[in-house]
């Protein structure tokens, strides 16, 4: 029956059994994917349900099918609780509904009823089909079971099934408003469901909802623009289905108002909005139009026993002004406090109205006023206490909510509003009950009056169409009979209008052509002028830039100049530090080989010294010796060339080398004049070649005297 495929499969919960499969291949069936699978609680049976709708128990254990549910639904997708007794379905083919299912309920009469074969005769009756043991023969037949379908529960009755076991009930809600003060923002919507007992009547709000726009709605946006279209249709729809359920919603002025902060509130959840606000029309504004069109006497007369119970003084004081309860009370009452205090503490104070009982409405009345006292007994006027009480004061709502449950503990049964009103009665469930509870002569009077007034309306529009038709009808046949009439002289008007206009088109045009020369003449002039405006930019901008190359060749001819004075000084400079190198450095050659020199001489003088010691200094023939001359050597007269020498050289005027160093005088220089004198020098250097025979008195010093420089 199951083909091991694609991924759908389930665990039992004693972790035994595991279901998988994919598609349907069953006679009873087309071939089918299937779509979800699931066992259901503890037992061995299972539920398939297919892409098609259909959903199927099958027992694992006898491997056979057991049977189909059958009804005028199909199934998206279910949900089977955790001990296997209801299940959820989604159906398919409604929107916004979910189905809860007895499942043990089914099976257990499947079991009992297996022999009965019946068809369906209610719309809330499903079927669930047993198939026969042999079902794969095609003429068996089919054994079907009655079941009476549970309705669809609502969220009240989920959550408030046991008041003692449940997390959310009225008392703990009402608990814990009184401590924390106000309802959290994300749940408020969620609490004033479960606390109104909304029923949900879907089908009855979408017959309401599917009529067309109420004409007294009509002129609904023209009185009460609103910024956002989104909840300026939302409260036009609301208002049109009030309007449809009863006829006093009709042509209520204040209802818009009243309306606008619950259609706020419930903006994302327009179903639960309007159910919201027609339990507060039912609870909240009891007795409030059986005095229509008038106020509601009865209730502000048990404002003003409240009022005069817990403060008369107040009382006597509205009194004395003339300030009725329908200026201090009804004006309050009919917007709902929506002009008294702001958003947050509008919620805050609704969120108290609908956890106590509807009375509690007329004590927060009163204890707004007594909070209020000091600046309500400062104005006498009634345009003050208009103004007052149309306007968000400096009061704390807390205190004043806090004082309200404080005089409703206080306030005894002969004047508490408990006793005069009903209590707290919640919508009908499947549909919503009549709402009669005004005078039906005035308003079915009104409401005919009005009708009247419509259709009389029709018939003035429609006799003035038909007016109009008329003087159009009219008009045009006296247009065709002065036509007729002017047949004979039309074509001579016509030619005579065709020459004027011919005349007046030859005129308007010389007259267009003389305005064209002009304008050609003008524009020929301010051509000129531009030309000439042209001319002389260019001619000053061309003179401007002959003045600007002028100065840019100025500015390269002396640049270049100074260059070119640069360059000759840097040259010169050049020049004369070359003259000065070359001098210094052929001062530096004769330096050298004058140190050369000097240290030759130096040896040389060493070398004498060393041989001629002992007779350095003495002239010849200073001393008169006895010895014989003859026998004198040569070498006992070893100063007498040197001291011939030294006379030789003080005759030339020549210094000795051997007393200073040689003096150089700075003298002209040339590389020729080096060369020449490198030569000369070379040429009149000469050793001294200190002798015995005197010789070395007949050579001249190789150093140069001052006098030859």
């Amino acid at each position: 029956m199951l083909i091991p495929r694609t991924a759908f499969f389930s665990v039992s919960a004693n972790d035994e059994l595991m279901v998988y499969g994919g598609l349907f291949l069953f006679p009873a069936f087309k071939k089918r994917i299937i779509s979800q699978i699931a066992f259901i609680g503890n037992s061995s049976i299972v539920a398939v349900l297919s892409s098609g709708g259909e959903l199927i128990f099958i027992d694992t254990e006898a491997a056979k099918m057991l049977g189909q549910f059958k009804g005028k639904h199909l199934f998206r997708s279910f949900s089977l609780s955790h001990d296997g007794t209801v299940m959820t379905v989604v159906l398919m083919d409604a929107k916004y509904s979910i189905r809860l299912l007895r499942i043990d309920y089914i099976l257990k009469l499947k079991t009992e009823k297996k022999n009965d074969d019946f068809e369906p005769s209610d719309e809330n009756v499903e079927m669930l089909e047993i198939l026969g043991p042999d079902r794969s023969a095609p003429g068996s037949p089919a054994k079907r079971v009655k079941l009476q379908m549970e309705h669809t529960k609502t969220f009240y009755e989920m959550i408030e099934a046991k008041e003692d076991t449940t997390i959310l009930n009225r008392r703990k809600l009402l608990n814990y408003l009184k401590h924390y003060g106000s309802y959290p923002e994300d749940y408020r919507t969620m609490i004033w469901r479960f606390l109104l007992k909304l029923p949900e009547n879907r089908e009855a709000y979408d017959t309401l909802l599917e009529k067309s726009i109420h004409p007294s709605v009509k002129e609904f946006r023209k009185n009460f623009p609103l910024k956002s279209e989104r909840l300026a249709k939302s409260i036009e729809k609301i208002l049109s289905c009030l309007a449809h359920w009863s006829p006093i919603f009709e042509d209520l002025d204040y209802l818009p108002g009243m309306m606008f902060p619950v259609v706020k509130l419930f903006i994302n959840d327009m179903f639960s909005g309007f159910e919201v606000m027609m339990t507060l029309l039912i609870n909240w504004c009891q007795k409030w139009w059986e005095y229509y069109p008038n106020p509601p006497i009865e209730c502000l007369g048990v404002l003003e026993d409240l009022l005069a119970y817990h403060d008369p003084e107040l009382l006597s004081h509205f009194t004395r002004h003339k300030i009725t309860s329908q200026v201090y009370g009804w004006g309050l009452m009919q917007t709902l406090f929506t002009e008294i205090v702001s958003k947050s503490d509008w919620l805050k104070v609704w969120d108290h109205m609908v956890t106590n009982p509807p009375a509690y409405m007329y004590y927060f009345i009163v204890a707004y006023l007594i909070a209020s006292r000091t600046s309500l007994i400062a104005v006498s006027t009634l345009e003050d206490y208009q103004y007052f009480l149309t306007r968000v004061n400096p009061v704390s709502i807390d205190k004043v909510i806090v004082s309200a449950y404080k005089m409703h503990s206080r306030t005894p049964d002969t004047c508490s509003p408990i006793t005069f009103f009903e209590p707290f009665k919640p919508l009908l469930r499947g549909q919503y009950a009549i709402f009669n509870k005004y005078p039906e002569f005035i308003v079915n009077y009104q409401s005919k009056m009005k009708e009247k007034i419509r259709a009389d309306e029709v018939d003035i529009l429609r006799r003035r169409k038909m007016a109009d038709e008329v003087v159009k009808l009219t008009e045009d046949l006296n247009h065709d009979k002065k036509a007729w009439e002017t047949a004979d002289w039309k074509m001579n008007e016509m030619v005579e209008k065709w020459w004027e206009n011919m005349m007046g088109a030859e005129d308007s045009h010389k007259e267009r052509i003389s305005r064209l020369d002009a304008l050609e003449k003008e524009q020929r002039a301010r051509a000129l002028r531009r030309i000439a405006e042209a001319r002389k930019s260019f001619v000053d901008h061309q003179s401007n830039a002959a003045k600007l190359h002028a100065l840019s060749l100025a500015k390269v001819v002396g640049a270049n100049r100074n260059d070119f004075e640069s360059r000759l000084d840097q040259d010169v400079i050049d020049a004369r530090f070359k003259e000065v190198e070359n001098e210094w450095l052929a001062r530096r050659e004769e330096m050298i080989s004058a140190r050369e020199e000097l240290a030759r001489l130096d040896h040389t003088r060493a070398e004498r010294l060393g041989r001629h010691a002992k007779t350095v200094g003495i002239p010849a023939g200073a001393f008169n010796l006895d010895v014989d001359e003859a026998t004198k050597g040569p070498g006992d007269s070893v100063n007498a060339p040197e001291t011939a020498r030294l006379a030789n050289a003080v005759k030339q005027g020549l210094r000795d080398p051997s007393l200073s160093p040689t003096r150089i005088r700075p003298r002209a220089w040339s590389p020729e004049l080096v060369e020449e004198r490198r030569h000369r020098r070379a040429e009149q250097m000469r050793f001294v070649d200190v002798s015995d025979d005197g010789e070395s008195q007949r050579h001249a010093s190789p150093v140069r005297s001052d006098n030859q420089f």
